[in-house]
C-alpha cells in the first residue's frame, strides 16, 4: 500500500508542476514564409532557475512549457539566420511565431560559441551537455538520461529518437568494443562537454552515402583541459559476510595517443562483461560485408556461454584495456583487450511436465563453475592518400569452462542422484584485410580478406549408482558408473569478397558483388564407461562415436540496384550463389536468392522501411555427424549426413515518427514463411529421449509485431509499447508429426521524469500473456511493477531506492506466486570535490529464489532459481 501511496504523491507532484507551467507555441519561418525545421528555441529565466528550450518540427512548429510568472529571454537561432532575441513574461499561454532573417555571415561556429543547447544540422545532432546537467551526476549515462530525445536502458543500451546506437567514440576514437554498455557505465561525467549523435555512420568514410547501413555513432567530446589528461575515478568498497568491490576506471587523452583502463573486481554479482559486447566484438569483425556473409551461416557463436548473474554467489575478476596511436598522419595503430575470471554457484530446482506420457519430474540442479575469458583485437589502419583505405585487422578468443554439478531427479517411478563434471576450451584466431579505393566520383571499390581457425574441445563426465539411458548404453553392471565423453572440433575457414560502386547518377546506384568462402571442418566424438578397474568400455559398438571431415564453399556473385526518386528510395537486388559440400558424398547445389529494400522518407523524423528477403542457411558439422552423442544424462543427440539447405521468404515492415513535442510512434512487423526448414525429431521413453534433425516442407511461420507510442511533456516523459508473437511450427514427436502453436503478447506502460532539480522517478508496468497450444495447452500471466527514485537532500546528498513486484500465474496448474524486490542507495559527493562516498544495499527483502514457469516442443517448465542474498556495501570513490 505505501508504494501505490508513493507513487500517487509522485503524480500529484506532477500535476503541481503542470498547474504552475504556462505554454509558449507557434512556428518558426524565414522572411519568404518558409518554415524552417530544427530551428532552436531557448528561454534563459532572468533569475537562475533552470533553461528551457525546444526545437521546431518538420512543419516549423514548436512547443514550450515555462514556470508561471517568470521573465525570460526567449532566443531563436538557425543557421544561415541572424538570432532574434526577445523579452517575454510567462503569464498565461501565447501562441507566438517568429520570422528571422537571412544573413550572409557564416553563423556554424557563431552558434557553437554561444553554447547552444541542441543543434540539429543534417546527419548530427549536437548537446552542449552543461545545460542539461547540475553536476550529481556519477557517469556519462546519467548525463545522457537527461538529453532530449534520448533514452538508456537499464542494461546500458542507448537509444537516440527511438534508433539505437551502435557504436561509441571518444573525440573520433572508438571506446573499446564502440559498445554502449562499457561506455556508459565508466566514463566519468564530468569530462563530457559534448555528445554528438552522427546517423547514417560508416566506418569507412570513403563508402558514406554507398553502404546502407543506418547505424548511428555517440561521439563523446571531452572537455578542453581534458584533451592531453589522466583522469578517471577509483572506487572500493566493502560489506557485510566479507562483500567487496574494487573498480578503478583509468583514461589518458592527447591528441595522438589514448590509453584507457577499466578494472573491476567484486563478489556482488555485478558483471562488467556480457552477451551485447560479445555481439559487438562480432559485428566489428564482419563490418560491411555482413550482408553478405548471412546469406549462408554455418557457424554458432559462444554467446550462452557468457556468465549471467542469476546465481547464488558471483566472483568476477575483470580487466579491460584500449590504445589509440597516431604513428603517424596517415596510419593509425589501435587495440584492445579483455580478460574476465568469473566463479559462480547456481542452484535452480524445476517441476517438469511431460505432455505426451504423463509424467512429472522433480529436478534438482546444482553447479559450481569457474571460466576464463579473455578477447583480444589490434588494427592497423592506413590512409595512403584521400582516396584509399587500408585495414590489417588480428582478433584472438580464448574461453575456458570447468564446471561441477549435482543433479537429483525424482519421478513415481525412478530416483537418481548424479555427478557432473564440464571441462570446456574454445579458441579463435581470426585476421582481416580490407581494401577500400574511390578511384573517381562515380567509382569505388571494397575489398576483404579473411581467415579464421576455430578450435573446441568440450569434455564431460557423469557418475551414478544407478543406470542411466539403459535403452542406448551398453553399460556393464557396477556399483558406481562413470561415464565420460570428449568432443574435438577443428574448423579454418578462408574468405575473399569484392563489392564494387558504381554512381550512374546522383539518385541511381549499381553495386556488385563477387566472392567465395571455403569451410573445412574436423569433428571428432568419443563416448566410454570408466570401469571400477580403470578399463574403458568404449560404447562405438552400440552406435557412438564420430569422426567426420566436412567440407563448404560458396561461390557468389550478386547485383544491386539503388534508385532515389523524391522521397522514395528502391533497392532490389539478387545474389546467384553456388555451394558445394562434402560429407560422405559430394553434393553440390546452384540458388537464386533476390532481396527487395524499399524506404520512403516523409521527412527526417518520419520514416518508413519495407524490406524482402529469401534467406537460405546450412547446418553445422555437429548435426551431420551420424554418431550419438550424449547431450545430458537423459538424453541423447544423432545428426543427419543427408540435410541439405533451409530455404525461407523474410518480410519486415517498420514505421516511425518522431516528435520533440507531440506524440511519437512506431511499428514493426516481421514475417517469416519457411518453405523447408530444420526440424528437430524426438523419441520419448519416459524422461529420456533421443533427438536428431530433419529437413521438412512443413510450412512454419513466424509473425511478430510491436509498437509504441510516446510523449514528452516538459520534464515528464509517457510511454505505452505493446507486442505480439505468434509462431507455428511442425516437429515429429514419437513418429507423429505434432503442430504447436505459440502466441505471446503484452502491453507497458512506462513513465520518469528528467528534472534538472530535485526528485526524479522511473515507473513502470507491464503484462504479459503466453499460450502455447499443442498436445496439451498451457497458460501463463506474469506482472511486473516497478519503481525507482533518485532524492537529492542536503544539498550534496543523494537517495536511490528501487523497488519491483513480478507476479507469475500458471493458469494451466492453477498456481501463480510473486517475487519483490527493492535495493537503495545513499551516495555524498560535495560538489566539484574528488572524493564521493555511498552505501548500498541490495536484495533489502533477502528474498531467496525467483520462480518463473515455460514450455518446450514437450515438455512443460516450473522452475526455482536461487539468487544472490541480502547485500550491504560501503563504498568511497575519488576523482582523478
Amino acid at each position: 500500500m505505501y508504494k501505490s501511496v508513493l507513487f500517487f504523491l509522485l503524480f500529484l507532484k506532477g500535476i503541481f508542476l503542470f498547474s504552475q507551467t504556462i505554454s509558449l507555441k507557434g512556428t518558426v519561418k524565414d522572411s519568404l514564409n518558409q518554415v524552417l525545421p530544427y530551428t532552436n528555441i531557448i528561454a534563459e529565466p532572468e533569475k537562475d532557475s533552470g533553461l528551457e528550450f525546444a526545437i521546431s518540427d518538420e512543419e516549423g512548429n514548436y512547443y514550450i512549457e515555462l514556470k508561471k510568472g517568470e521573465n525570460y529571454i526567449l532566443k531563436v537561432s538557425y543557421i544561415g539566420f541572424k538570432e532574434q532575441s526577445v523579452s517575454w513574461k510567462a503569464e498565461e499561454n501565447t501562441v507566438k511565431h517568429f520570422v528571422l532573417q537571412a544573413t550572409e555571415e557564416q553563423l556554424g561556429e557563431v552558434i557553437l560559441e554561444r553554447s547552444l543547447a541542441v543543434e540539429i544540422k543534417e546527419d548530427t545532432i549536437r548537446y552542449k551537455t552543461d545545460k542539461f546537467v547540475n553536476g550529481k551526476e556519477r557517469k556519462l549515462q546519467d548525463v545522457l538520461k537527461k538529453l532530449p530525445m534520448v533514452e538508456v536502458d537499464k542494461n546500458g543500451n542507448v537509444t537516440v529518437q527511438g534508433k539505437k546506437v551502435t557504436k561509441v567514440l571518444v573525440d573520433g576514437k572508438q571506446f573499446f568494443t564502440g559498445n554502449s554498455k562499457l561506455a556508459v557505465e565508466n566514463i566519468p561525467a564530468d569530462v563530457v562537454a559534448e555528445v554528438e549523435v552522427l546517423e547514417n555512420y560508416s566506418n569507412v568514410s570513403l563508402l558514406k552515402g554507398l553502404d546502407d547501413t543506418n547505424k548511428i555513432a555517440m561521439n563523446i567530446k571531452l572537455k578542453k583541459n581534458k584533451k592531453k589528461f589522466t583522469f578517471g575515478n577509483i572506487e572500493a568498497g566493502g560489506g557485510i559476510k566479507e562483500r567487496y568491490i574494487i573498480n578503478p576506471t583509468l583514461y589518458y587523452y592527447s591528441p595522438k595517443t589514448t590509453l584507457n583502463f577499466i578494472g573491476d573486481l567484486n563478489n556482488t554479482g555485478t558483471s562488467s562483461f556480457g552477451f551485447q559486447d560479445y555481439m559487438a566484438f562480432e559485428g566489428d569483425a564482419m563490418g560491411i560485408f555482413k550482408s553478405e556473409a548471412r546469406k549462408a551461416s554455418v557457424y554458432e557463436n559462444l554467446s550462452s556461454l557468457i556468465p549471467n548473474r542469476n546465481t547464488m554467489e558471483r566472483k568476477q575478476k575483470f580487466a579491460a584495456f584500449n590504445v589509440f596511436q597516431n604513428v603517424s598522419k596517415k596510419t593509425v595503430f589501435t587495440a584492445y583487450g579483455i580478460g574476465s575470471e568469473v566463479e559462480e554457484e547456481k542452484r535452480s530446482i524445476s517441476q517438469i511436465d511431460y505432455l505426451f506420457n504423463d509424467i512429472l519430474e522433480t529436478r534438482e540442479n546444482k553447479q559450481h563453475s569457474k571460466s576464463n575469458f579473455q578477447l583480444w583485437k589490434a588494427s592497423l589502419k592506413s590512409n595512403p592518400s584521400e582516396n584509399s583505405d587500408l585495414t590489417l585487422d588480428f582478433y584472438v578468443k580464448n574461453l575456458n569452462l570447468d564446471a561441477d554439478g549435482i543433479i537429483v531427479t525424482e519421478t513415481n517411478s525412478e530416483n537418481n542422484y548424479l555427478q557432473n563434471n564440464t571441462d570446456f576450451s574454445n579458441f579463435d584466431i581470426k585476421s582481416n584485410f580490407d581494401w577500400h579505393q574511390k578511384y573517381n566520383q562515380k567509382h569505388t571499390s571494397s575489398f576483404r580478406a579473411n581467415y579464421n581457425f576455430k578450435q573446441k574441445t568440450p569434455k564431460t563426465n557423469w557418475r551414478t549408482d544407478e543406470e542411466i539411458l539403459s535403452e542406448i548404453l551398453p553399460l556393464i553392471s557396477s556399483d558406481t558408473y562413470t561415464i565420460f565423453q570428449e568432443n574435438k572440433r577443428k574448423m579454418q575457414d578462408l574468405s575473399v569478397v569484392f563489392k564494387h560502386y558504381w554512381v550512374l547518377t546522383n539518385l541511381s546506384h549499381l553495386y556488385t558483388t563477387v566472392g567465395t568462402q571455403f569451410n573445412s571442418e574436423k569433428y571428432q566424438t568419443n563416448t566410454f564407461q570408466v570401469l571400477d578397474s580403470g578399463a574403458e568400455n568404449n560404447f562405438s559398438t552400440n552406435g557412438f562415436g564420430n569422426n567426420l571431415n566436412y567440407q563448404f564453399s560458396d561461390s557468389y556473385l550478386g547485383m544491386q540496384y539503388k534508385v532515389k526518386k523524391g522521397k522514395w528510395l528502391l533497392k532490389p537486388g539478387l545474389f546467384y550463389h553456388a555451394y558445394f559440400w562434402d560429407v560422405n558424398a559430394s553434393k553440390d547445389l546452384q540458388l537464386v536468392l533476390p532481396e527487395f529494400l524499399l524506404k520512403y522518407k516523409f521527412n527526417k523524423s518520419k520514416k518508413l522501411e519495407f524490406r524482402y528477403e529469401m534467406q537460405t542457411s546450412f547446418t553445422n558439422i555437429k548435426n551431420l555427424a551420424n554418431g550419438f552423442v550424449l547431450q545430458n544424462f537423459n538424453q541423447v543427440f544423432r545428426g543427419n549426413p543427408n540435410l541439405e539447405n533451409s530455404l525461407a521468404h523474410h518480410f519486415s515492415f517498420n514505421f516511425s515518427k518522431y516528435s520533440s513535442y507531440r506524440f511519437s510512434y512506431g511499428l514493426n512487423l516481421n514475417y517469416e514463411r519457411k518453405i523447408r526448414s530444420f526440424k528437430e525429431t524426438i523419441a520419448l521413453n519416459g524422461i529420456n529421449s533421443v533427438n536428431s534433425l530433419e529437413l521438412l516442407r512443413t510450412n512454419d511461420l513466424a509473425f511478430s509485431a510491436s509498437g509504441s507510442i510516446s510523449k514528452r511533456i516538459r520534464k515528464l516523459h509517457f510511454k505505452l509499447s505493446g507486442n505480439f508473437d505468434l509462431n507455428t511450427y511442425y516437429n515429429p514427436i514419437n513418429s507423429i508429426l505434432t503442430k504447436t502453436d505459440l502466441k505471446n503478447y503484452g502491453v507497458s506502460f512506462s513513465h520518469f521524469s528528467s528534472f534538472k532539480e530535485g526528485i526524479n522517478y522511473d515507473f513502470q508496468v507491464s503484462r504479459n500473456y503466453n499460450f502455447t497450444e499443442s498436445n496439451t495447452d498451457v497458460k501463463i500471466i506474469s506482472d511486473e511493477v516497478s519503481l525507482s527514485l533518485e532524492f537529492p537532500f542536503w544539498k550534496h546528498f543523494l537517495l536511490k531506492p528501487d523497488y519491483s513486484l513480478q507476479i507469475f500465474e500458471n493458469k494451466t496448474e492453477e498456481n501463480s506466486t510473486t517475487f519483490s524486490e527493492a535495493n537503495l542507495s545513499l551516495s555524498y559527493k560535495n560538489g566539484s570535490a574528488p572524493w564521493f562516498f555511498e552505501c548500498k544495499a541490495t536484495n533489502i527483502f533477502d528474498i531467496t529464489y525467483t520462480r518463473n514457469s515455460s514450455t518446450n516442443l514437450y515438455m512443460n517448465y516450473d522452475s526455482r532459481t536461487y539468487i544472490l542474498p541480502r547485500m550491504l556495501l560501503f563504498k568511497i570513490g575519488y576523482l582523478l
